[in-house]
């Protein structure tokens, strides 16, 4: 039996879900914070976004395993949407999507909130949407949606003062609007929301950002249209398959990676707007934030290959972590 939660786009903030033998039932639902778009679990705590649509109503929380609030700091920034803890320096990182801005915040000895250290404002026109740490701990990558690009930064930390140097960024072509990725080694695999594309980046210090190869998420007979989007992307728990959800076309896909990628299946949904997907050892559960719905899938052990066992209805799911 595994222990879940559900950050979602409601009155209801989080949910706590158990997940056994492919079926999902609710144990609670917490309503200190409404619209806790984004979770991550660090160590016995639990971090949430709150996207307010202003200043003084978008903030950072930190919570125990049971959801009692720990505390919780302004994010200095407006509806932040993606949170990444880096362990080796107990640091928190925060993508502001509206003001287009980048925060870090230390933590304390508990691991909760401390306070912010350092904040980076790109463009009028910037949504930073993601960030993620290099494998070796060394870079940071950052998504700007807004402004099309790919940025590798090197992190310098002393303890107590912050700074990014940048290292190498990679410009999108107008509109394509990078949204999230994973890294592997020295590869990133990135989707775009609006134009709908899955891109294959190469990384290290010596060649900085190089792009390998890109393909489309939408099948040969459909055209892009602004209502397709390309939304999640994970791996699986070997890393040598990846779950793509868009948007629109209400449909998840699976690629192989080794050594190029290869589209593998598409499969519906099973809902509508698939925001968010958590791969399991045996199973693909997709959060469907306007069907209001979580869509349980079977992997095929061979395979990767998915296949749909069930559905579960909450309000307006938007993340799903594992405790």
């Amino acid at each position: 039996m595994e222990n879940l939660l559900v950050g979602s786009y409601s009155e209801f903030g989080i949910y706590k879900l158990t997940f056994d033998n492919g079926n999902l039932s609710k144990v609670i639902s917490d309503n200190t914070f409404k619209d806790c778009s984004f979770l991550y679990k660090y160590k016995d705590n639990i971090f949430n976004v709150v996207e307010g649509p202003d200043f003084e109503n978008s903030f950072i929380a930190c919570r125990k395993l049971d959801l009692s609030v720990v505390n919780s700091i302004n994010g200095f920034g407006i509806s932040p949407c993606y949170i990444c803890l880096d362990k080796k320096r107990n640091l928190s990182y925060v993508s502001n999507y509206m003001s287009g801005s980048f925060c870090v915040f230390s933590l304390n000895t508990d691991n909760s909130l401390d306070k912010l250290i350092f904040s980076k404002k790109f463009t009028a026109h910037s949504h930073i949407h993601c960030t993620e740490l290099s494998c070796d701990e060394n870079f940071l990558f950052i998504t700007d949606l807004g402004d099309n690009k790919l940025f590798a930064y090197r992190i310098i930390f002393d303890g107590e003062h912050f700074d990014l140097e940048l290292v190498s960024k990679y410009d999108f072509a107008e509109n394509a609007h990078p949204r999230h990725f994973v890294v592997k080694d020295n590869d990133i695999f990135l989707v775009t929301e609006n134009s709908c594309e899955l891109y294959h980046f190469a990384f290290s210090k010596d060649t900085r950002i190089k792009l390998l190869e890109t393909v489309s998420l939408l099948p040969n007979n459909v055209s892009n249209l602004p209502n397709y989007t390309g939304c999640s992307i994970k791996f699986n728990k070997q890393k040598s398959l990846l779950y793509i959800s868009i948007r629109g076309l209400d449909n998840v896909c699976v690629f192989s990676i080794t050594p190029t990628l290869k589209l593998m299946q598409t499969i519906s949904c099973y809902g509508n707007c698939p925001r968010d997907l958590l791969v399991l050892d045996n199973y693909l559960l997709c959060a469907n934030q306007m069907s209001n719905s979580i869509s349980v899938f079977n992997i095929n052990k061979n395979t990767g290959a998915l296949m749909l066992n069930n559905t579960f209805n909450i309000k307006c799911p938007a993340c799903i972590i594992t405790l």
